[in-house]
């Protein structure tokens, strides 16, 4: 009984030649030019979606706050609901800045 033919894992020639036959280099899949337009189309709506969300709970905390102040909002939990929401975003929105510059920072001092 052979240990090597039962675990999928272990088929080393099978998993080769799969990848031998999805890739046009070595290391390299074969992409459609119009998958990657649709992958970098996808990347660039979601952080345009993001930064619209991000916007409109900022917009919605600068209306709220002069509209609590002159007595226009009676709710005041609201307002302080939106304004930490509104600064979570902001404060989530720059850690991800920050992550996305070190990634680009690591990049760059590769050494190839």
């Amino acid at each position: 009984m052979n240990i090597e033919s039962k675990l999928p894992l272990m088929d080393y020639q099978a998993t080769l030649k799969e990848l031998g036959n999805s890739t046009s280099q070595i290391g390299s899949p074969k992409l459609n030019p119009a998958e990657v337009y649709q992958q970098e189309k996808d990347f660039n709506q979601f952080f345009e979606q993001a930064f619209n969300g991000l916007e409109s709970k900022i917009n919605k905390t600068e209306t709220n706050i002069p509209d609590s102040i002159t007595g226009k909002t009676e709710n005041l939990h609201d307002v302080m609901i939106d304004m930490t929401e509104a600064q979570l975003s902001l404060q989530t929105a720059i850690q991800i800045r920050n992550k996305m510059v070190e990634a680009v920072n690591d990049l760059k001092n590769m050494q190839f």
